[in-house]
């Protein structure tokens, strides 16, 4: 007798959860036990609260029912039945994966009413929940799919090994791919047959998955399919390794999703490929609910998201960008979510280089032109005065700018490019912080390799670590095992850029060694030297400081506490400078002394300075008359007039110094991006600090190159701004820590 096979996930289940449905389903179609098997056995669908309370769409769809649908003609075992259905409630879980095969409602009505005149007869052949007897004869329990260790075909080997004229090489010939980077830059193989792991299979081109590993540590495998080179109609178009669940994997480049200003959702493999590697698959026209969390996280850092799917999937298109709008939303972003239409053509798998590039930028321009609303992490509208993300245009780029200029009692401004324009900072929004805006995407989307095996062992037996690390694991990115911090390019009033959701601006200096290089590369960090008090002494002109900082090698606290000790510079302890640089920088921002304890290097630090002190007074001066500071690069930045003296002297002079250092690190991460090499990569801006990557080879050759784009001497600058360079396999390692 015929068998009814099961395909299980759960070692414990043996028998199904709806036994009634599934010999209901043997009785009307017996000519499909043979074809008729369980997904998933034992499952239950998960199901969560919304936020606003409402019910979410399954996370898992459970035990479902697998069978050839009796609508279409299918053969393939594309018709899926939940192990909730019941023909006498109104909502029928039941799904065909073949096209249109759903567009008839007569099909539902038909299915329920066949099920329901056999439904008290398979009510009768059961006993105590089990199968009957008749049933019994023909299930097999096959084994647990978990237990299957993804594995490629036996037997597989590239295309452009096969000899000319192979009926693989002549498929991707015609659908105009080129095999020898189908096979390089994908791993795409070729399988004369195979049947380990399950299934089996004969003359099939091979397509691998892969994904982050379950510590986010490196890519692995994650199983694969197979495509027919025949398409005959009783073969399946694909099969799937068993055990490989596709509801939880997204089609990717094999070394991940390629960082850039939009995220391409398309259906099929031959549309990614045709789309490169900044394109996603969702291996059909509807993403499951773990999907559109991969998305989710995977398009955060973007501009835009274009869905690609087959110029027949408009309705499925719709639903698809309903859904990622709303999820971004609760994900606490917006970004615009558009159509991107194949240039006739039925998918973009058949679509040549030129048209693909025409819809790209067609749906680029209709993103640009899509305007999106700020919104709380639930979903609701912001009030006017706030604003929920980052910025991502130019429009709000000025909106910030201004923002910031603007005293709290200022009469509302409708006019955001005038103000600009009155303000005067219309260069410092045209050619520092707009071209920044896709710098900034670049970062996001690369994110930092976190050793989480080495974090457990630096956080072990402190708490105030542990916490950290343990916000820092939850931080990791599920679809690349990264930590993808969201930068804010505007975040402090004084322009600088500050990280969120996960600040690694404040990380744990006892953790760095954690964030580490990717294989084959090393990361490189090119920090400012005493940028702050350069910065002092190029905006107030004292004498001393201009004389000391002509020299870029100096060290302004080594000097002082030399100077005060009377003590060789060489012979200043490390303890010495790091009390001397505390003191100098307290002395930098504040009017007087806190701690009588320094009164004297105080005195001895005014008098040093005098210049430094008469323009502080002047600025202090210059702004309780206009309410506002202005940087070296003409960023303005409002003060409260109103607040306390030691606050106020604060602000006048901290304001003026950190916009300008934010202005002068703006440029000089403009400058280095235009001459790294593209294998060089952005990572992070950190304080004064920038942090990149690049590979082993290359690393210390392009130094000299990243030097001298980083040590730039702004117009109108006395001074050189240094900077120190260091590289190495973990951050710990190129900052000292």
């Amino acid at each position: 007798m015929s068998t009814i096979t099961f395909d299980v996930n759960t070692a414990s289940a043996t028998q199904p959860l709806n036994p009634i449905l599934l010999s209901a389903l043997a009785l009307v179609f017996p000519d499909q036990r043979e074809q008729l098997h369980i997904t998933h056995l034992g499952q239950r669908p998960v199901r969560k609260k919304g936020p606003l309370g409402h019910t979410l769409p399954p996370e898992e769809y459970g035990e479902q029912y697998v069978m050839n649908c009796p609508f279409c003609g299918d053969s393939r075992g594309r018709m899926r039945i939940s192990h909730t259905y019941d023909p006498g409630h109104s909502a029928h879980h039941w799904f065909c994966f073949n096209e249109d095969c759903q567009k008839y409602p007569e099909f539902r009505a038909y299915l329920a009413d066949q099920l329901r005149k056999t439904w008290l007869a398979a009510k009768q052949q059961l006993v105590h929940g089990q199968l009957p007897p008749e049933l019994l004869q023909f299930v097999q329990v096959t084994g647990d799919s978990t237990d299957i260790t993804p594995q490629l075909p036996e037997g597989m080997v590239d295309l452009w090994s096969l000899p000319p004229g192979h009926p693989a090489r002549e498929y991707v010939a015609q659908r105009q791919f080129d095999e020898v980077s189908l096979s390089r830059d994908w791993g795409i193989g070729y399988s004369e047959h195979s049947g380990v792991p399950a299934p089996r299979f004969h003359q099939r081109i091979v397509i691998p998955f892969h994904g982050p590993s379950s510590d986010g540590s490196r890519v692995e495998l994650m199983g694969w399919q197979s495509r027919s080179l025949n398409n005959a109609p009783s073969e399946p178009k694909y099969l799937t390794m068993a055990g490989m669940r596709k509801s939880h994997l997204l089609y990717t480049h094999p070394q991940g999703i390629y960082p850039s200003e939009r995220l391409i959702i398309a259906e099929g493999v031959t549309d990614v490929w045709r789309l490169g590697a900044d394109a996603i698959g969702l291996l059909g026209k509807q993403a499951s609910a773990h999907q559109i969390k991969l998305i989710v996280e995977a398009a955060r850092p973007r501009r835009a998201i274009l869905v690609a799917l087959d110029s027949d999937a408009d309705s499925e298109a719709d639903k698809l960008i309903q859904q990622l709008q709303r999820a971004t939303r609760n994900a606490g972003y917006s970004i615009p979510v558009v159509r991107c239409r194949p240039k006739g053509q039925k998918d973009f798998g058949d679509c040549n280089g030129f048209e693909t590039k025409l819809a790209i930028a067609e749906a680029m321009a209709m993103a640009a032109n899509t305007p999106v609303p700020h919104t709380t992490r639930f979903g609701r509208p912001l009030p006017d005065t706030l604003t929920a993300d980052t910025p991502r245009s130019r429009k709000e780029l000025a909106e910030r700018l201004v923002s910031h200029a603007t005293p709290a009692n200022h009469p509302l401004i409708t006019d955001i490019e005038a103000r600009v324009a009155e303000l005067g900072m219309t260069s410092l929004l045209d050619y520092i912080e707009a071209p920044l805006l896709p710098m900034i995407s670049e970062m996001e989307c690369v994110g930092l390799r976190v050793d989480l095996d080495r974090l457990g062992v630096l956080a072990a037996g402190n708490s105030k670590l542990q916490t950290q690390a343990n916000s820092l694991i939850g931080s990791l990115s599920p679809a690349t095992g990264r930590i993808h911090a969201t930068l804010d390019q505007l975040g402090a009033r004084t322009g600088r850029i500050m990280t969120r959701k996960f600040n690694l601006q404040g990380f744990n200096r006892s953790l760095r060694s954690a964030v580490v290089a990717d294989e084959g590369r090393q990361l490189i960090c090119a920090d400012f030297s005493q940028f702050e008090w350069r910065l002092a002494a190029a905006i107030s002109g004292d004498a001393t400081l201009l004389d000391w900082c002509a020299d870029p090698s100096i060290d302004l606290y080594g000097e002082v506490a030399s100077r005060i000790s009377g003590t060789p510079r060489e012979a200043v302890t490390n303890q010495t400078r790091a009390w001397i640089k505390i003191l100098m920088m307290r002395f930098l921002y504040s009017s007087e002394n806190s701690d009588p304890n320094d009164d004297q290097l105080w005195h001895f630090l005014s008098r040093l300075f005098p210049g430094l002190l008469d323009w502080r007074e002047r600025q202090v001066a210059q702004s309780l008359q206009s309410g506002v500071v202005r940087t070296m690069m003409g960023r303005v930045i409002a003060i409260d007039r109103d607040a306390p003296q030691a606050t106020l002297f604060n602000r006048a002079t901290n304001y003026v110094i950190q916009g300008t250092a934010s202005d002068v690190f703006k440029c000089a991460l403009l400058s280095v991006h235009k001459a790294i090499p593209s294998e060089v990569r952005m990572l992070l801006p950190h304080h004064d600090s920038i942090l990149l990557d690049a590979p082993e080879a290359v690393a210390n050759e392009i130094i000299p190159a990243l030097r001298s784009a980083i040590e730039i001497q702004p117009p109108g600058c006395p001074i050189l701004f240094p900077c120190k360079i260091r590289s190495g396999k973990n951050w710990a390692e190129i900052t000292g820590s």
